[in-house]
């Protein structure tokens, strides 16, 4: 009977660059976004090529005016999805990092002045949610390269909306803050 393989996740594996499989060699921002491999920064057709720099640069703009009182229904839709394509370039481990410094920046900024408390202890606030936020990111880096694509598509969706129910059952707030609340409605 034929074995089948098994899947450890280690620390090293966390912090190193994702084996591809050769189904999988195209670059996972290549994939998402629909541009060509090997393109320079202009193809010949005219067309601008993205890079997960230029994604992770949209994902910081638009974590800006998720939430808050500069809130923007269409970057509360547009910045989680950008941000996953960017940091999916990454290293498990150090994508996830990177995610929590733009979330946690990005509600900083957003959040200003409508939390009342000394400025360290919303510093820390902010940087407690941005590494809270940045598990569905380490879920979906995992989970893409150690289970089968149909299933491990739905580890970003499943870690985000159990974050967002834990949050809202223990908060005394209710959904205030919710990504539910902030893609529909102002602030």
């Amino acid at each position: 009977a034929p074995q089948k393989n098994r899947v450890e996740v280690s620390t090293a594996r966390l912090m190193s660059y994702p084996v591809r499989r050769p189904w999988a060699s195209m670059p996972r921002t290549t994939r998402a976004v629909g541009v060509r491999c090997g393109c320079t920064r202009k193809s010949i057709s005219g067309r601008y090529c993205l890079t997960h720099e230029d994604l992770l640069a949209a994902a910081a703009v638009l974590g800006l005016f998720v939430g808050g009182r500069t809130n923007i229904a269409a970057a509360a839709w547009l910045a989680p999805g950008l941000l996953l394509a960017a940091v999916a370039e990454m290293a498990p481990l150090p994508g996830a990092l990177v995610a929590a410094v733009v979330l946690a920046a990005g509600a900083a900024f957003a959040f200003r002045g409508q939390i009342p408390m000394p400025l360290p202890a919303y510093l820390a606030l902010m940087a407690g949610g941005g590494l809270t936020g940045a598990l569905p990111y380490l879920a979906h880096a995992v989970a893409a390269d150690a289970l089968p694509a149909p299933v491990s598509v739905l580890a970003f969706p499943l870690v985000f909306v159990a974050l967002d129910v834990a949050g809202a059952a223990s908060s005394p707030f209710g959904v205030w803050g919710s990504p539910a609340l902030r893609s529909c409605c102002g602030p």
